[in-house]
């Protein structure tokens, strides 16, 4: 059986909920060896990174690791099957196909709160983001 694509996307508000509160939970940054990876496990605890947790374990290949997910884009990816599939699952169903740009841009903004901001300051970067997408931020202000 393979993973419907199309009946799993989300809008980007859906996307920010769920992610959000995942990494809110998750409250560690996804990382081996001080590089962010879109899943590692460490000591039975599976981490995932923001993009990490909106990809389903039936799109998940190690292959993506490494792999940003502007450069998921190009052909270059050596895993280039899944990260069509990723891409076409995390582009937000009310943003229009042709604005690819603004997908990949809200994706970059949730990954960079993951790798680059302290952990303690999550919430805090993740309104930000919020505000930046003209998204609601109610399930942070619920989480804390």
């Amino acid at each position: 059986m393979t993973f419907d694509i199309e009946s799993n996307r989300k809008t980007m508000q859906e996307w920010f909920d769920l992610v959000s509160v995942a990494l809110l939970k998750q409250n560690r940054r996804s990382s081996d060896a001080d590089i962010c990876r879109y899943r590692v496990e460490i000591l039975g605890v599976v981490l995932k990174c923001a993009v990490g947790h909106a990809i389903p374990d039936e799109l998940y290949t190690p292959e993506l690791e490494g792999w940003g997910v502007q450069a998921l884009r190009g052909s270059a990816c050596s895993a280039a099957r899944a990260a069509y599939q990723v891409l076409s699952l995390l582009h937000p169903t009310d943003v229009p196909a042709d604005n690819i740009a603004r997908g990949i841009s809200f994706w970059v903004a949730m990954q960079t709160v993951h790798d680059r901001v302290p952990v303690p300051d999550w919430a805090q970067e993740l309104q930000r983001v919020a505000r930046d997408f003209k998204l609601n931020s109610d399930v942070i202000t619920a989480y804390k």
